[in-house]
């Protein structure tokens, strides 16, 4: 009779076992039924606007020579394109096309790294000329350029040849410090330096990474890891899953 009360007990201590560790896998399977999909954080990895101004200034003095993309002659939108995609910021071929892209400035409102577009020799109101602003101060700014006589630094107002001629300004970077959405798992498993605002890597995420129902193969894997888990949490309980 101890005997068998003793095996009792250790059946119904079984049981109990047996019983928290469905719990748990069911817990589990709750909370993964009930769960958001991966929350959508907003990191940044800005472009750091010193270096690119530096970059720019490393330049200084090399010539000018229409259509030429660098390195060692440019014409001026093939310096703007140089300096900005050495940082991963691709533009357009020429300054009529970059006057399309990022996000329109009022003169009063521009920052370091903003483009300044101007007509060109003959006037008038079609693009013909950019540069990037260096500097900015109360009524005007400096700006590094590919002139006729080579990359060098001029101000505005020149009260001349630049102040007849301006014709707006664009923001390519983003001001809140180049951010981009991205999910959490992703970010956990990708290297700070490939977190950038490129607008190939925005291609590359933003249409799967966005969306839930097109994970990426990295959260393909944060699932089947969990996954894993699950399964193991199952077969403590001396169950098979469906």
């Amino acid at each position: 009779m101890i005997v068998h009360h003793e095996s009792h007990s250790a059946s119904k201590g079984r049981t109990v076992q047996r019983l928290i560790c469905l719990f748990v896998a069911l817990s589990i399977l709750s909370a993964a039924a009930k769960a958001d999909p991966p929350s959508i954080v907003r990191i940044g990895n800005p472009i750091p606007i010193d270096s690119l101004l530096s970059f720019a200034k490393e330049q200084l003095g090399k010539p000018y020579r229409y259509g030429a993309k660098g390195p060692e002659q440019f014409d001026c939108s093939g310096f703007t394109g140089f300096v900005f995609g050495r940082f991963g910021q691709p533009l357009a071929a020429s300054s009529r096309e970059q006057f399309r892209e990022g996000s329109e400035v009022v003169q009063d409102s521009l920052l370091p790294g903003d483009l300044v577009f101007f007509s060109g020799r003959s006037g008038g109101r079609t693009v013909g000329h950019v540069g990037i602003v260096t500097e900015c101060a109360a009524g005007g700014f400096r700006f590094i350029h590919a002139a006729s006589s080579g990359v060098r630094i001029d101000a505005f107002p020149d009260g001349n040849y630049y102040s007849k001629r301006y014709l707006g300004a664009r923001r390519m970077l983003d001001p809140q410090a180049g951010t981009i959405t991205l999910p959490d798992p992703v970010i956990r498993a990708t290297p700070i330096h490939m977190l950038t605002t490129s607008a190939s890597l925005r291609k590359l995420y933003e249409p799967t990474l966005s969306d839930p129902t097109h994970p990426s193969k990295k959260q393909k894997r944060l699932d089947r890891r969990s996954q894993r888990e699950l399964k193991r949490s199952l077969r403590m309980a001396e169950i098979s899953p469906r």
